[in-house]
């Protein structure tokens, strides 16, 4: 089995090369919020319409589109 590996860079997230960016996704009175990093450009109206809540513990993953990873894992935070 191979284990997952961490990493910590000061390279841009969206220039890291992985299998996943995590990003995390919070739920707020007036819908939800994107927490992407710089020169990641989410649109939080577009992941409302795809059902996308921002709820604790709710993950949901999308193409890494702009990213130099596969996936961008969108995770609710609350």
């Amino acid at each position: 089995m191979t284990l997952p590996q961490l990493s910590v860079s000061s390279d841009r997230a969206v220039d890291v090369e992985a299998d996943a960016l995590v990003v995390a996704v919070s739920s707020e009175k007036e819908g939800i919020r994107v927490h992407a990093p710089e020169g990641l450009e989410l649109d939080a109206s577009g992941l409302s319409a795809i059902g996308v809540t921002g709820s604790r513990d709710e993950v949901v993953r999308v193409a890494g589109t702009g990213t130099a990873a596969g996936v961008v894992a969108l995770v609710g935070v609350g």
